[in-house]
């Protein structure tokens, strides 16, 4: 009984192993990788705003500087669920008319644009991978790995049983 259990342990194993090396995992960490250097360019070029002579500069950038600083400097360290949340919600803000308008003034619209996109990509890229793992049936490596893990705790288990009545 125990052998049948690992073969169907080891069958999801394999299966999440294959949804983890599908061209949708790459695609989603490449779209992952574009959203992430960009925010990064965003922020920093925003960042670097404050140095400006220019009071309108200034100004636009003491605005939207603690947009960035209430989502967050780091986000590109979080989980992918977790940072498009932070994204999302920075999105939200920066959509405002008042901020497109400091956006414009901080001349980084159209990195702003880009952001947003690359996020709308990364959301539909992620969308279309969960719904091929669904249709894939196969557990995540996670749930696999612990759903494997007390079927070889008992072959142990009577291993040692049998080795210590032997």
């Amino acid at each position: 009984r125990i052998i049948g259990l690992l073969q169907t342990d080891e069958k999801n194993i394999k299966g999440a192993l294959s949804v983890v090396k599908n061209a949708k995992i790459r695609a989603v960490a490449e779209a992952d990788s574009i959203r992430e250097d960009l925010f990064v360019g965003l922020r920093d070029n925003i960042e670097s705003s404050r140095r400006r002579k220019d009071p309108a500069v200034k100004e636009a950038q003491a605005l939207i500087w603690p947009i960035f600083e209430s989502i967050g400097l780091q986000v590109y360290r979080l989980g992918y669920v977790e940072q498009s949340g932070k994204l999302d919600a920075l999105i939200d803000e920066l959509d405002k008319p008042e901020n497109q308008a400091h956006l414009t003034t901080l001349n980084v619209i159209d990195a702003y644009n880009e952001l947003k996109e690359a996020q709308n990509d990364f959301d539909a890229l992620t969308n279309e991978k969960q719904s091929a793992d669904i249709e894939n049936q196969y557990p995540s490596m996670d749930k696999a790995r612990s759903m494997a893990v007390p079927h070889v705790n008992a072959l142990l288990s009577a291993i040692n049983i049998l080795a210590e009545t032997a």
